[in-house]
């Protein structure tokens, strides 16, 4: 059964949220953190859900609770403001 999935369109502004705060996360060891903001990166890349599921090696929970919590909430919610 395939996977249903999504594209993530960013703006400029955001993918220089998203950028600078990969790295960030990549220098403080926080991989779970930086997993989150990966699958919004890839998703803005068209990569679909499998293909993401594959490269980070997550769940698709994962992946889809991602995408569709940016989707609703962007920067501004919790699961990401976190970071």
């Amino acid at each position: 059964m395939p996977y249903p999935h999504k594209f993530i369109k960013l703006t400029r502004e955001q993918q220089w949220w998203v950028s600078a705060h990969l790295q960030q996360l990549a220098r403080e060891g926080k991989y779970r953190e930086r997993n989150r903001l990966m699958v919004i990166h890839l998703s803005n890349q068209r990569l679909t859900f499998r293909q993401i599921m594959k490269r980070l090696d997550i769940s698709y929970r994962t992946v889809k609770n991602c995408v569709y919590i940016w989707e609703k909430e962007g920067i501004s919610s919790p699961y990401f403001k976190e970071l």
